[in-house]
C-alpha cells in the first residue's frame, strides 16, 4: 500500500498550477510596454489566451517563461 501512497504523491508533485496574468500584469512580468505585447501578440510571438469566463486576452506565466527566459 505504501507504494501506491509514493506513487501518488509523486504525480501530484509534478502537478502545476496554472497562473493567468492579464494583459498588462504580462507586460509588467515581462518588463515591456503593453504596445510591445501586442506587437509580439500580432507578430504570432505570443498567443494569447480567452478563457470561458472572460472575454479578455489572458496569458500563461509559464508560456512566458519558456518563450523570454529559457536558457541556452
Amino acid at each position: 500500500m505504501s507504494d501506491d501512497k509514493n506513487k501518488m504523491l509523486d504525480a501530484c508533485s509534478l502537478t502545476t498550477e496554472l497562473k493567468w496574468l492579464t494583459h498588462q500584469e504580462a507586460a509588467d512580468y515581462l518588463r515591456i510596454s503593453k504596445k510591445a505585447l501586442y506587437n509580439l501578440c500580432s507578430q504570432g510571438k505570443i498567443e494569447p489566451h480567452k478563457l470561458l469566463s472572460d472575454r479578455r486576452n489572458r496569458y500563461l506565466v509559464s508560456e512566458l517563461n519558456e518563450l523570454f527566459f529559457k536558457k541556452y
